[in-house]
């Protein structure tokens, strides 16, 4: 759970990334990697402007830092609920390596168009999940279960919002073609952290980024 901190961008890269791990090794490698890394490290080998710690950050150089430096494992670096700080300092050698990291030149960013929206549909269950941003409203908060779709159209957004897209599917009731989501809100919220959204829905096609993790 992010709690009230905006580190949602970090959350979703670091949980996209540790499942690409596990599916690309066929369970091989089964860990968990570290928000907080992104976080407060982030900013050290990015323009500090793309990446503010607990402020905010955009996917796109989060999956450029994963790619130049690597990331921690979140038992290294766990998540401690503070805004941005000095890279933590790391004693242990394992933790110190980051040998995690996404493959050089494989980072992606599909940026809104439709048809490759459409193409990349099966990566979440070919490759692993994406990341994505969309656009947050005030229902959304309110989210319980089913297929989420703004209704409100006179409402102004609250800001953005970045999670981690597992899958899509076909709502039987409804006849939805929505994208199935993990939140960082913890288990709590929505359909115990997941949620489903339409396709095309307050624009969560505009930035959806993956790479491929080094293995």
């Amino acid at each position: 759970n992010q709690l009230h901190w905006g580190g949602c961008w970090a959350f979703a890269a670091a949980e996209t990334l540790s499942d690409r791990f596990c599916i690309a090794t066929h369970g091989a490698t089964n860990v968990t990697l570290s928000p907080q890394d992104l976080i407060s490290c982030g900013h050290v080998r990015t323009p500090p402007k793309y990446l503010l710690g607990c402020d905010g950050g955009v996917p796109e150089y989060a999956w450029q830092y994963m790619e130049q430096t690597g990331i921690s494992t979140d038992a290294c670096i766990p998540f401690v609920n503070t805004t941005k700080e000095s890279c933590p300092a790391i004693t242990n050698a394992t933790c110190a390596a980051k040998q995690f990291k996404v493959a050089a030149g494989s980072t992606r960013v599909l940026d809104g168009a439709g048809s490759a929206v459409q193409q990349d549909m099966s990566d979440p269950v070919k490759g692993g999940p994406v990341q994505a941003v969309f656009y947050v409203y005030q229902d959304f908060f309110s989210y319980k279960a089913g297929v989420y779709k703004h209704s409100n159209m006179t409402q102004a957004p609250l800001g953005k919002h970045s999670i981690k897209i597992v899958g899509y599917g076909l709502d039987k009731a409804t006849f939805e073609n929505y994208w199935l989501a993990a939140n960082s809100w913890g288990d709590q919220w929505g359909m115990d952290g997941y949620f489903k959204i339409a396709i095309g829905q307050c624009e969560i096609e505009s930035e959806m980024v993956f790479g491929a993790p080094l293995v």
